[in-house]
């Protein structure tokens, strides 16, 4: 079977975004328990999430469908 390194990038881009998210949203819950006095912003640590994996996605672009082939 070829070995495709594009593949092996794309796959570890996505572990490592559902890594982020899976960190934050331990971190969140962790500082910020919730309860009925103190609700936290869902909002904030979703924006927190999406700027990291938008990062994520900046610095490890998806190829070009024909620089694949």
């Amino acid at each position: 079977m070829e070995h495709k390194p594009h593949i092996s990038m794309l796959m570890s881009r996505e572990q490592l975004m559902t890594t982020i998210e899976s960190i934050i949203h331990g971190h969140w819950e962790d500082s910020f328990p919730r309860n009925y006095e103190t609700p936290y912003n869902l909002d904030d640590r979703d924006a927190l999430i999406k700027q990291l994996c938008d990062a994520v996605e900046e610095n490890f672009p998806t190829p070009h469908p024909t620089a694949i082939s």
